[in-house]
């Protein structure tokens, strides 16, 4: 048991130290406190000068409006702030700085300096702390803006100190926060000088790509995809970004950076939206490098959850994880992102067109005489199916505003491999022909792979059930303990997706299938299915149940490697492929096409083409 002491109150100044360890735990809080104070009083020019990785010296100068003499000490004690008056005032707010603590927390653990010339004073003034325990003022030679200068950090808490890394690890902390707001605020000029050398600089001259070019690298940042301005319809979110391509995606996210109303922050559900967005091109478990901008009312943010205000809540999360998912895939149908892929003239970029229900899909690609292909929805002939009347595969999940995403609001099929001219198969595995001043090979398996999991995701999305197909022998499979503790509502959602089966004991008896699925039924692919029925939410964790599940069926089709096809089922396969959304990767993101431009091919021989 632990010595019980009185209650008492903390002296101010342990109880100022223990409220700056919350905010300041090394050299780049410092700066990043300090510039986003420069930034919220309109500078257009920040010095950032350090020295040791700023563990001897940091030093912030600016050409902002600057602070009165008279409220230079008030600046320096906790709580003050010209930010906020009311508590309503979080619903509006816009700067950076809101809580008055930073000054006050960098006092009581450093030797501080604050210069600054108020915009129309007649001179500058100056306000010397050291530990925060006494403040002196003195006259200054400040031209403009405000000078802040942070000596000898947690020179007065040594169990702080330690815990400090080195120069360089420092010192590139600070750097990246300072290319974060060069990326956030292309406007403004920013400059890094350590130990006397310039490291970081850039213009200000209001153009974001220079900055991203200075941040990324010119040959990097060239390759980027830039999506443009998305608003939201209803709830006003906007979003722009430029990220690196599917082929030069990383394997883990420190590159993506997410700004939200240009403040850098950390936000796990913004960042597995952009990485599920980028999953139907590349490989899983893959994110691009790159900048995310949203923009969202005050009113919707609270950005007091932070001591460092890294992270930020979002009311409606999951709609903005759908909206983001929607205008990624768009944006990256839009610029077919397949490495030196060009799309023929007038094919698909021309003819986008948005906001418009697609008809009807195509039968999948008849198969070989045992493979008997049925729609997922009936034809136009018939008579519509009642959709409103089923049960959707997930009742009760429904969002509150109807933000439509990848499968509701699908743009026009376009014929992307229109003038594709069939040359053969190769293998029994590759379908061989040429598009253009290119030659193409596909992946027979992958291709159809691509257009059943297209068939099952919109059904899926729209709450269709699918067609089921008697087996002419029941499949009989071992449950294990995973799944005989799914809910009765998993086993009804199975009977939604075509399959017909009984539950019995620790068996699951298997009667009919969806004719797409005509693969062979094992253990492996019954768990597959099983485990996707499990977890689901809202936003981007629905986005990934839909996507699992109409993967795990789509794998199961007919056409696989050794098989031989017909000449009319190989060219209707490249019809088929050429409607989707993404003709270029299976959901699993293994490419569906490759290509090789035919100068490469002449190149190769040593010939001349004529």
């Amino acid at each position: 048991m632990i010595p019980r002491n009185p209650i008492q109150p903390l002296s101010a100044d342990l109880a100022a130290k223990v409220a700056a360890g919350e905010v300041i735990l090394r050299p780049v809080n410092v700066i990043k406190e300090l510039v986003e104070n420069s930034v919220d009083a309109g500078s257009t020019r920040i010095l950032v000068e350090i020295e040791a990785g700023g563990k001897r010296l940091m030093r912030v100068t600016d050409n902002g409006s600057g602070i009165p003499k008279e409220e230079l000490i008030l600046a320096l004690t906790r709580q003050a702030t010209s930010k906020l008056a009311r508590l309503e005032d979080f619903a509006t707010l816009v700067s950076f700085g809101f809580r008055g603590e930073a000054l006050h927390s960098m006092a009581a653990v450093s030797r501080l300096r604050l210069q600054s010339r108020f915009q129309g004073a007649e001179s500058a003034h100056a306000v010397i702390s050291e530990g925060g325990l006494s403040f002196e003022e003195e006259p200054s030679a400040l031209r403009e803006g405000t000078c802040i200068e942070v000596r000898e950090l947690f020179f007065n808490l040594p169990a702080r100190l330690k815990f400090l890394k080195g120069e360089r690890y420092e010192k590139a902390l600070i750097q990246e926060v300072l290319e974060d707001f060069a990326l956030a605020h292309p406007n403004v000029s920013f400059t890094l000088v350590h130990n006397q050398e310039k490291i970081f600089c850039t213009e200000g001259g209001g153009e974001f790509h220079a900055a991203l070019a200075g941040v990324f690298g010119d040959s990097v940042a060239s390759r980027f995809l830039h999506f443009q301005r998305a608003v939201h319809p209803i709830l006003k979110f906007e979003f722009e970004a430029s990220l690196s391509r599917p082929e030069n995606c990383r394997s883990d996210s420190r590159e993506l950076r997410v700004f939200i109303n240009r403040r850098i922050v950390r936000h796990p559900a913004v960042v597995r939206s952009v990485r599920l967005a980028y999953e139907a091109f590349q490989e899983k478990r893959r994110f691009p490098a790159g900048v995310v901008f949203l923009t969202i009312p005050p009113r919707m943010l609270d950005v007091n959850v932070h001591p460092q205000k890294l992270e930020v809540r979002i009311e409606n999360e999951g709609l903005l994880e759908e909206f983001l998912l929607k205008t990624i895939r768009q944006g990256m149908t839009r610029s077919d992102p397949v490495p030196g892929w060009k799309t023929p003239a007038g094919s698909f970029t021309s003819q986008l067109k948005k906001w418009e229900e697609p008809p009807p899909p195509k039968p999948s690609v008849p198969a070989p005489p045992a493979y008997v292909q049925t729609p997922l929805r009936e034809e136009p002939k018939k008579a519509p199916e009642p959709v409103r009347e089923e049960k959707p595969v997930l009742p009760g999940l429904k969002l509150e505003v109807p933000v439509k995403t990848e499968s509701e609001e699908v743009l026009t099929p376009i014929q992307r491999l229109q003038g594709f001219q069939l040359l053969g198969q190769l293998d029994k595995t590759f379908i061989v022909g040429q598009l253009g001043e290119e030659m193409l090979i596909v992946d027979q398996h992958i291709a159809q792979e691509r257009i059943l999991f297209e068939e099952f995701y919109r059904a899926l999305k729209k709450g269709l059930k699918l067609q089921t197909q008697k087996l002419l022998s029941s499949v009989v499979l071992k449950l294990n303990a995973r799944h005989l503790v799914l809910e009765d509502e998993a086993w009804e959602r199975l009977q939604q997706m075509g399959f017909l089966v009984e539950h019995k004991n620790e068996e699951l008896w298997i009667y009919g299938v969806p004719p797409q699925v005509t693969g062979k039924l094992d253990q492996e692919f019954l768990d597959r299915i099983l485990m996707s029925l499990q977890g689901h939410g809202t936003g981007s964790q629905l986005e990934d149940y839909f996507r699992d599940l109409a993967a795990s069926m789509a794998c199961r089709g007919s056409i696989k490697a050794g098989d031989i096809l017909s000449r009319e089922v190989m060219q209707r396969l490249i019809e088929d492929l050429g409607l989707t959304a993404n003709p270029f990767f299976c959901p699993h993101g293994r490419p569906v096409i490759v290509r090789e431009p035919l100068p490469a091919l002449y190149r190769r021989f040593n010939r001349t083409r004529k």
